[in-house]
């Protein structure tokens, strides 16, 4: 492995760790490093946690840092498994300890330190520090598609002293959005990011919007009437029939992509392997399809199912298990990545039973889908083009 100065900034939050971790090694106080490197001691935290986000600035000290230990960047991360892991970024950002985290999950400090440092860890350690940080596993590992999401109030990251983590956002407030020849409102839980995409993109005629209710949403504009957005601290629009029981975000998404696990466990009397599912993370679980009273079929909508509004109002439900073959999910990617104007007439996917179901997106209003079985598709595509 050859890693240089400029793989480093988007592994900062490992690179911190292991700093973190080499300082201890090698008897280095923080106060004899700055003195050696002539940088201050607040700009040493923020790059042990993680949190500096200019890349300028970063390479900078970095620069400082090794030439004060007489190291290299490959010295540092040569061996590491998770390069890319934000345990430790977004946990500072949040604020929070360590040792919450072990007295939620079981997991050791010293383990979370080594996870934090990129060591390898199984899919239930994600899933338990995932649940932790209110997020998901993709966006801790930095291989997620959209922009990452929280699931605490957006005023978290407004407010938050170690506040500095610049790509990440919470519940902001509510998308209504009223499809032409629709005679309501459908709303769905945002956050600030997103609702600054809708803004700033309304005269583009596609728009694809994460939903924090792992909803995903493929708009076609020409075709909506009208659009909402509700700050949560907004009184309610008499005139857009809202919806009080639409939720706030508040389920993190890492319980949306262990449903298929979480089924698999209840249909085996409540047994799964504590690799892939804890016994904290599936009594969670449990305790979440209670509260929210989910059935199986609800679990199979959750994970499984597609609406299609038509402008002239009518109403397509199916079902597909979600495949980087379908054109629908490359369409989504090509919206969300590229964010250009131009799209596919006829898009496709193929359904539970075989079928190959053509749409014609002129005559849509919007698509919704669940957001991490479209993510995981897409990242699939990824994959595959890797491997070619």
């Amino acid at each position: 492995m050859n890693i240089k100065m400029d793989d480093l900034f988007d592994k900062r939050s490992v690179v911190g760790a292991k700093l973190e971790a080499l300082l201890a090694e090698k008897g280095y106080t923080k106060s004899r490093l700055c003195r050696e490197c002539g940088i201050s001691r607040p700009t040493l935290d923020k790059l042990l946690a993680g949190n500096i986000t200019s890349k300028a600035n970063f390479e900078k000290h970095m620069q400082k840092i090794f030439t004060a230990l007489s190291m290299t960047p490959d010295a540092l991360l040569g061996n590491v498994k998770n390069a890319y892991s934000r345990v430790r970024e977004i946990r500072n950002t949040l604020n929070i300890n360590q040792d919450v985290i072990s007295r939620i999950t079981s997991i050791s400090p010293e383990r979370l330190s080594e996870i934090e440092a990129g060591a390898d860890v199984t899919i239930a350690e994600l899933r338990d520090i995932a649940l932790c940080l209110h997020t998901g596993t993709r966006y801790i590992e930095n291989t997620s598609v959209f922009y990452p999401q929280m699931s605490v109030m957006e005023d978290v990251f407004r407010f938050s002293a170690n506040g500095n983590a610049a790509d990440l956002s919470g519940f902001w407030g509510h998308i209504g959005i009223l499809p032409k020849s629709g005679k309501a409102y459908y709303w769905y839980p945002i956050t600030l990011h997103y609702a600054k995409y809708v803004s700033k993109n309304m005269n583009n005629s596609r728009l694809v919007v994460p939903c924090m209710n792992n909803k995903l949403l493929f708009l076609n504009t020409d075709n909506i009437d009208g659009i909402v957005l509700l700050d949560e601290a907004c009184d309610p629009p008499d005139f857009a029939n809202w919806d009080p029981s639409v939720g706030e975000g508040e389920i993190p998404l890492v319980v949306y992509e262990a449903l298929d696990d979480f089924y698999f466990a209840m249909e085996s009397n409540g047994m799964s392997d504590e690799d892939v599912l804890s016994p904290m993370f599936l009594n969670y679980m449990k305790d979440i399809a209670k509260q929210y009273k989910w059935t199986e079929d609800d679990i199979f909508d959750l994970t499984s199912k597609i609406m299609i509004m038509y402008y002239d109002g009518n109403e397509l439900i199916n079902y597909t298990d979600f495949s980087c073959e379908d054109s629908l999910v490359g369409e989504i990617e090509r919206v969300c990545v590229f964010g250009d104007d131009i799209h596919e007439k006829y898009v496709a996917f193929s359904d539970n039973n075989g079928a190959d179901i053509m749409i014609n997106t002129d005559n849509i209003s919007l698509i919704e889908l669940p957001l991490v079985k479209v993510e995981e598709a897409i990242l699939q595509g990824y994959q595959k083009m890797m491997s070619e």
